[in-house]
């Protein structure tokens, strides 16, 4: 841990008095000239000087004119934090949540941590911040975590000002105001926060804390965009491709979703492959081929939808060889992450018997999951089955679904957008 020598002397020589060897070490440590900051440097701080003290730390600490050693370093740390040396009390933070010539120990990490921000130090701020909002080191205090967050906000800190505008959007710790929200993205994003942008991008986009503005919300995901954060550049090639807040334009909407696929966005891959299935420079304009590498990327990935893509594709054999059993296999996969129009497909090939033996009961059971999505097909599917099922069937099928539902309770279908 190297840390700007600055600190030491704005959080250290008004403790320091008119120590002429801890001003002559000083000047030393300064000059690059460590052999003789140490010898001027090691009496001060024996001598109690809590400067010296935190510049001593700070050689063993990096091996600067002494043999690099983390245990005296701590002990220095520790001698200078005791007199309320903020820098000192951050340091030695660091040391025990990184376990550093000391045994690791987040309650005393987070114990220093608050000392050095009440000593008005930003970095600690955000950090006893961090460690209340997860429980680290001390109790979980969401109300703890917002009061640290608006000190370290304050300061300048973008980190804290995004964590501040999260609790004020959610209401965590602090009482809910989404236009406090908004100023404080906004505060961020001014100064160039990618995360920020997006997230003023989502309340305009939503009407939330502000007026809800289609072009507005372009602009601020815009600014992300060009920062090469892919989550806003996927929204701009939707905006794009649905003419929200820009003129429709396919192209611009295909460019932006390149941009966000090439970074592994998994949802515009998928949308990257459907474009690509209607390229119009084919005799059929259905480029399935190349729509299903960029399906393969997005599943691997995750996304549902370009699972079910791929599992509809080998269904009918477009872009692959026709492979029932592999079309079965991705649409198992996609159902299973819960997305409905894969649910139906499924129980269609269990139904009949499509890649692998038909199987009523297991038809039925996936109709069922579906259904609970209101999508109008499965509901169909599920009531036209249920009066074919014998009793104990139908029974049996009803419990698979229930117990598929309470096991799987987290599930929602992926975004199409």
């Amino acid at each position: 841990m190297t840390r700007p020598f600055y600190i030491a002397i704005l959080f250290m020589l008004a403790l320091a008095g008119c120590n002429h060897n801890f001003q002559r070490g000083v000047e030393a440590y300064q000059q690059g000239n460590y052999a003789a900051a140490l010898a001027d440097l090691q009496p001060a701080a024996e001598a109690g000087n809590p400067g010296a003290q935190f510049t001593l730390a700070e050689m063993h600490a990096n091996g600067l004119g002494t043999p690099q050693n983390d245990k005296i370093a701590a002990q220095w740390y520790l001698a200078a934090a005791e007199q309320g040396a903020a820098a000192a009390q951050l340091s030695l933070a660091e040391f025990y949540a990184m376990g550093r010539g000391v045994t690791a120990d987040e309650a005393q990490a987070s114990k220093w941590y608050e000392k050095a921000a009440e000593g008005g130090i930003d970095e600690a701020q955000l950090a006893i911040a961090n460690r209340y909002s997860a429980g680290l080191g001390v109790t979980q205090d969401d109300q703890a975590a917002a009061k640290w967050y608006r000190r370290a906000a304050d300061q300048g800190i973008i980190e804290a000002q995004i964590k501040l505008a999260d609790a004020y959007n959610a209401g965590r710790g602090i009482a809910e105001d989404p236009a406090l929200a908004a100023r404080w993205y906004r505060t961020a994003g001014n100064r160039g926060a990618a995360e920020a942008q997006v997230k003023l991008a989502q309340l305009y986009d939503t009407g939330r804390g502000v007026t809800k503005n289609d072009v507005t919300t372009v602009e601020w995901y815009r600014k992300a965009a060009d920062q090469g954060d892919a989550e806003a550049q996927f929204q701009i090639g939707y905006r794009y491709a649905a003419g929200i807040g820009v003129p429709q334009n396919e192209a611009e909407a295909r460019r932006w979703y390149r941009k966000a696929a090439d970074l592994g966005l998994a949802a515009a891959q998928y949308n990257l492959g459907v474009f690509t299935t209607r390229d119009t420079n084919l005799k059929n304009g259905r480029n399935f081929t190349e729509a299903i590498v960029w399906w393969r990327r997005a599943a691997a990935n995750g996304n549902a939808d370009a699972k079910n893509a791929l599992g509809v594709a080998y269904f009918r054999g477009e872009g692959v060889q026709r492979d029932r059993a592999t079309s079965l296999d991705w649409f198992r996969q996609a159902a299973n992450q819960g997305l409905a129009e894969s649910q139906v497909n499924l129980a269609g090939m269990h139904e009949n018997g499509h890649g692998t033996k038909k199987d009523q009961v297991e038809a039925y059971k996936w109709y069922a999951i579906a259904a609970t999505s209101n999508l109008r097909k499965a509901i169909d599917h599920r009531d036209r089955l249920a009066k074919r099922l014998k009793k104990a069937q139908l029974q049996e099928a009803q419990n698979q679904a229930r117990n598929w539902l309470a096991s799987n309770t987290n599930l929602r279908d992926s975004p199409r957008s």
